[in-house]
């Protein structure tokens, strides 16, 4: 047998969006302040170890802590806001891989955060599917992005984080038409 040494690549993709987050968290930092700051890093990507205890607790106090919990709506609305941005530019293919990046790199800044990492995968599957102009059914999409996830890690089956994720939007996929009728129905 020969022993051959191989070269970590997820070793230096981590030292990567390692110093991508430190960037922008100094940008941040410098700009805004370090009390700010921490409130705007927990609001965007999830990171609340500099959040000021103080904002903390009258978050916790008044129930909100869940600003700063980083979820797939955080993606969406990044995604949201390059969408506005780059509308200007009639290069699809480019804005196409531009998202995915995007998608790639905020899921990792974010920790890999499940709600995040689900939203990020169906999203993916939803501009690939645009692309192709395939009509892409939710149902069929949250199964194969269960899959996928649970390919990656067989052991998030277990997380209830990952289950709660997928039934809320399961749920709203299911009920969301009937709700929007009642209230349209009631205002």
């Amino acid at each position: 047998y020969k022993v051959q040494y191989v070269e970590n690549h997820a070793y230096k993709l981590g030292e990567i969006v390692y110093l991508v987050r430190d960037k922008i968290s100094n940008i941040y930092t410098k700009n805004l302040g370090e009390k700010q700051a921490g409130l705007l890093k927990g609001m965007i990507y999830g990171d609340t170890r500099n959040l000021d205890n103080e904002i903390k607790e009258k978050f916790q106090n008044i129930g909100i802590s869940h600003i700063t919990a980083v979820s797939g709506s955080n993606l969406n609305t990044l995604l949201l806001i390059m969408g506005i941005v780059m509308y200007k530019f009639n290069k699809k293919k480019i804005y196409v891989i531009i998202q995915i990046v995007c998608i790639v790199m905020f899921c990792l800044i974010s920790g890999l955060e499940l709600s995040v990492l689900r939203a990020g995968i169906m999203t993916t599957i939803l501009i690939i599917g645009k692309i192709r102009n395939t009509k892409i059914n939710i149902f069929k999409l949250l199964l194969v992005t269960f899959a996928i996830m649970i390919y990656i890690n067989p052991f998030r089956i277990f997380n209830v984080g990952m289950i709660m994720s997928f039934l809320s939007i399961i749920g709203l996929s299911l009920f969301s038409k009937k709700i929007y009728n009642f209230l349209e129905s009631k205002i």
